[in-house]
């Protein structure tokens, strides 16, 4: 994996999410999921657009979001998008995109599961913090491998890299 791949998305990126959830800071870990998502939207886009939305956050959720068969919900790009602009935009757990596009409702729970059970209730989710992030671990690095043998994808990838803010550790040491 090139090291800018790495260095931005995996350490970066990826490494705040980890850190977010290690301090415990949940709702942060489960923004920062989105945030990351709202960015592999936009490197995985055509050049020739110059700003990602809906369309780009769904089809990347639908193509690279997979959980374990066994999980009782499966991730489905409208469904985050809506969870995504309840969280971002009110931290809510209901966007008017959710109710106009009758989407299922997110919850998060600190835990390895997701619980839907549609008998209860058809509309709610409960997303099992730590799995979302381990599942988006995953979606990264299958997005990645998919740049690694896609020759448009890795050039859209290396252009739009260039837009995306990286972290540079500075030694602040006081001088005696």
């Amino acid at each position: 994996m090139d090291n800018v791949y790495s260095d931005t998305l995996v350490k970066g990126l990826f490494g705040e999410i980890i850190k977010a959830r290690d301090a415990g800071a949940l709702s942060a870990t489960v923004i920062m999921v989105y945030v990351t998502i709202d960015t592999m939207a936009f490197l995985s886009m055509p050049l020739s657009k110059k700003k990602n939305g809906s369309t780009e956050f769904i089809d990347w959720v639908n193509k690279y979001m997979k959980t374990e068969s066994s999980q009782s919900y499966q991730y489905d790009g409208k469904d985050m998008w809506g969870a995504r602009c309840a969280k971002l935009h009110s931290y809510a757990s209901e966007s008017e995109y959710a109710k106009d596009n009758d989407c299922k409702m997110y919850g998060y729970v600190n835990g390895l599961n997701h619980f839907y059970n549609p008998q209860e209730s058809e509309r709610l989710v409960l997303i099992g913090i730590h799995r979302l992030v381990s599942d988006f671990g995953d979606a990264l690095i299958s997005f990645l491998r998919d740049a690694s043998k896609n020759t448009d994808l890795k050039y859209t990838l290396d252009k739009r890299l260039e837009k995306v803010c990286r972290q540079f550790d500075i030694n602040y040491s006081k001088e005696k």
